[in-house]
């Protein structure tokens, strides 16, 4: 028995010499990234919408962020590794966006409102006061 099973892993180890450059197209992609503790909140969205909406507008088949301490780990899987890059350019805008937000002076709500950047274009803002 022994002899036979050497026999064949000889045969299987022959008939493959080195591991696969690419993987198969239906091998889902991942990519990991780590993100400040206080920016997890802005990834996830209020009851998981931005999350949500970040799986459907890249067409990726999970995101999943694990807290460790004081930063966030995010895995992003697509079965395309450009819908990743895609997905971890927005994510990282996202906690830019976290990061520069600080709490509005002079204000008895807890709001929190940008502070805006020369040069930096604003879409999608609500231009108050």
């Amino acid at each position: 028995a022994k002899e036979g099973r050497l026999h064949m892993l000889y045969h299987m180890l022959k008939a493959q010499k080195a591991p696969s450059e690419t993987l198969a197209p239906s091998v889902p992609k991942m990519l990991t990234i780590t993100i400040p503790q206080s920016a997890i909140g802005k990834v996830i969205g209020p009851g998981g919408a931005m999350i949500r909406s970040l799986i459907e507008d890249f067409n990726l088949i999970n995101i999943d962020i694990d807290e460790t301490g004081v930063e966030g780990v995010v895995t992003i899987s697509s079965l395309d590794v450009e819908r990743n890059a895609k997905a971890e350019e927005k994510i990282r805008f996202l906690v830019q966006e976290a990061n520069n937000f600080s709490p509005s002076g002079g204000s008895t709500t807890n709001k929190r409102v940008a502070d805006p950047e020369v040069g930096k274009v604003y879409k999608e803002c609500n231009i108050v006061g």
